[in-house]
């Protein structure tokens, strides 16, 4: 009877880490015969004949909602994370997609769905900096705040006032820095050719550096049409260092800002709070958050001794891309893994089957 009973525990046991694909993605592990069963059905359903397409389509789509329930049911049902790390072949995170290069040798040292394509958020103004820098304008002429050529900007608070003006540099500064969205409109709106021209730089640049998955449409990142993937935005961190200025003024601490006609001051920080640990070596930073994005990071720096470009994107709760940047650290450092929030968890798959169920409406449509 105890040979039974262990024998019966050794197949669930080796049941329960048969990992499922669903939609062409791997998502996790089969938490119960039935889940497995319907993932496979839908999977069967979507070649089915075109009479039955309205059927097959409606299966995927109550599938997938079950396969995210079921999911962040026994994520929140578990016990409470053990706190130290364990060795793992590649560290589990809470973020979308996120990809860690080599700056040296160009060797991939992590990716998860490097391919991904999605909204980008403020990761946008990094390659305005760059389209700024290529036109080679001084950097001390004086910019007022003009936002007329930016329709995403609007209902969008800050505290810079409109026909304010301020530096070139210091424009570079407060849209890198602190994401200051006013800034990085106006330093469109200022560029040779004007606003439209700035735009067609923008992508004509991505195209120059390989971001094949990469089109932008207005300079913040306001609008979820910006989108990229990690793999190409790792590019962009590598083609960084080819703009030291960028380095500098993304990675100050904090600053007080002079304006203009009229004058006041405002004080602004770093968006990025690992910039504020000593036990972080980052040479360049950018983070981004909307809705649609979820929060978004890159960096460049250190770990493990080597200059590296991360990316991490579509991360769930206001920390949780920190919290990712140093799990990828610890595991390239150390090997170990440390544990990812059950929430933090359920989020990220719910984001990937709703994914998946839009990229199957578009095909059947």
């Amino acid at each position: 009877m105890h040979k039974n009973i262990r024998l019966t525990l050794l197949s669930v046991a080796l049941f329960s880490a048969v990992p499922y694909v669903f939609a062409g993605q791997a998502t996790g592990t089969v938490t119960h015969t039935k889940t497995h069963k319907t993932v496979h059905h839908t999977a069967h359903t979507k070649h089915a004949t075109a009479s039955k397409k309205a059927e097959a389509k409606k299966t995927v789509h109550h599938a997938s909602h079950k396969v995210a329930r079921t999911t962040a049911h026994h994520a929140t049902a578990r016990a409470k994370p053990v706190s130290h790390a364990v060795a793992a072949s590649q560290p589990q995170i809470a973020s979308g997609s996120a990809m860690v290069v080599d700056l040296a040798d160009g060797k991939v040292l992590y990716a998860s769905h490097p391919d991904k394509v999605r909204p980008i958020a403020s990761l946008t103004k990094l390659m305005t900096a760059m389209v700024v820098l290529d036109a080679h304008q001084p950097m001390n002429d004086m910019l007022s705040v003009d936002i007329s050529h930016t329709p995403e900007m609007r209902g969008v608070f800050s505290r810079v006032k409109l026909n304010s003006e301020i530096s070139r540099r210091n424009m570079l500064l407060l849209a890198l820095m602190s994401s200051e969205n006013r800034a990085a409109a106006s330093l469109a709106a200022h560029y040779p050719g004007g606003y439209d021209a700035f735009i067609r730089a923008m992508n004509a640049k991505a195209r120059a550096l390989g971001m094949t998955h990469t089109h932008y449409v207005e300079p913040t990142g306001l609008s979820p049409s910006n989108v990229s993937t990690a793999r190409d935005l790792s590019r962009l961190v590598m083609a960084s260092r080819q703009y030291p200025l960028i380095g500098e003024l993304s990675t100050t601490k904090e600053d007080e800002a002079q304006f203009s006609h009229p004058n006041y001051s405002l004080p602004f920080r770093n968006t990025n709070h690992l910039i504020f640990r000593n036990n972080w070596d980052i040479q360049l930073t950018k983070t981004g958050y909307t809705d649609k994005a979820g929060h978004c990071l890159v960096m460049r720096t250190v770990i493990n001794k080597r200059p590296v470009a991360l990316v991490v994107l579509d991360a769930f709760g206001k920390y949780t891309h920190f919290a990712d940047a140093s799990r990828i650290r610890t595991w390239l450092e150390t090997g170990k893994a440390m544990p990812v929030p059950a929430a933090a968890l359920a989020y990220k798959q719910e984001k990937a089957t709703d994914m998946a169920s839009n990229e199957l409406t578009q095909t059947e449509e």
